[in-house]
């Protein structure tokens, strides 16, 4: 159970500029130069290589584990009951795997609007696994605390789709906007050399 924080890292608005500034940057090295690519593949090439894709989940394909684990039940009615001292007790895990598509970085990032009570879960490849001690909690319980942690991680992938959505739409249009303006840079640069 290697679970962790979900979106509670660097904040996406400030990673969209960034990625932005490292796209003008690509574009204009690019541009100033002379190339055999046409400017629709150029274009292609850099969508390609800076589009950004939050990840998307699968929940009609969600797969239900009991697994071994260990949890710290220390403090709890359950670690009581059984003396627990030890910050490590093996114990029977529920684990929710929900698979997704997209890129996983994203449940790093923290969405411009975010709950102070961010789900924990782990991210296994393309699949989010969420566990859940199964010692002194019913069933029900668990599901409930399951459909909760899932219901925030799509609100905070919903806030992040909206971070995104105008980076991705002007995309290209920033890129040949870019383009145009390194060859302008070119040509007066050819200009004043063709003047000397």
């Amino acid at each position: 159970m290697d679970q962790k924080t979900l979106f509670a890292g660097q904040y996406l608005p400030d990673m969209l500029r960034h990625q932005k500034e490292r796209l003008k940057a690509a574009a204009l090295d690019i541009g100033s130069v002379t190339t055999n690519l046409s400017e629709d593949q150029i274009v292609k090439k850099l969508v390609h290589e800076f589009k950004v894709e939050p990840p998307t989940l699968h929940e009609d394909r969600v797969q239900k584990s009991l697994e071994d684990g260990v949890a710290d039940l220390r403090g709890t009615f359950q670690g009581l009951l059984n003396d627990v001292e030890s910050p490590e007790t093996a114990v029977k895990v529920a684990v929710y795997a929900v698979p997704f598509s997209g890129e996983e970085v994203f449940f790093e990032f923290r969405p411009s609007t975010y709950s102070s009570a961010p789900p924990r879960a782990e991210v296994d490849g393309q699949v989010l696994r969420f566990c859940y001690p199964a010692v002194g909690q019913s069933p029900e319980d668990i599901k409930t605390t399951f459909e909760r942690d899932l219901a925030k991680v799509k609100e905070s992938l919903a806030v992040q789709y909206a971070d995104v959505a105008p980076y991705s739409a002007d995309l290209e249009n920033f890129i040949r906007e870019t383009l145009k303006q390194a060859k302008g840079s070119r040509k007066a640069q050819d200009d004043f050399l063709d003047r000397l």
